[in-house]
């Protein structure tokens, strides 16, 4: 089997206390929940993408359940949860990239890979 039929490994973080509940409220503003969901961001970003859209969706879903190794929540939630990861996501990756599009010469971010970061580059020219 060749390099492009085989699937990523995925590896799910460790955490020896269990994940610790949380309410919608407490995700929605809580900047220590929110800094797990853009650290597992970072941990698990190993594509080419330039922005979050182009992150496959497989690839989000497991950045998300490693962010729940970390925090619980009542299922009934999990659409806001989930469309919170999204908003999170989407302003982090906005928000650290907007330099690199306009100075191609800020040095990349050590949590993107390099064969990666030499795609975008390309992308954002």
């Amino acid at each position: 089997m060749n390099n492009s039929n085989q699937k990523k490994k995925r590896v799910f973080p460790t955490n020896p206390h269990g994940p610790l509940y949380v309410t919608v409220n407490e995700v929605y503003s809580n900047t220590k929940i929110q800094n797990q969901m853009r650290r597992q961001i970072q941990i698990n970003f190993n594509g080419p993408w330039h922005k979050w859209e182009a992150i496959p969706r497989n690839d989000v879903l497991h950045m998300f359940n490693c962010w729940k190794v970390f925090y619980c929540y009542d299922t009934q939630h999990h659409q806001k949860i989930w469309k919170e990861f999204h908003k999170v996501g989407s302003g982090y990756l906005r928000r650290n990239f907007y330099k690199q599009r306009k100075l191609p010469s800020v040095p990349r971010f050590r949590w993107v890979p390099q064969s990666a970061w030499d795609s975008m580059k390309v992308h954002w020219v």
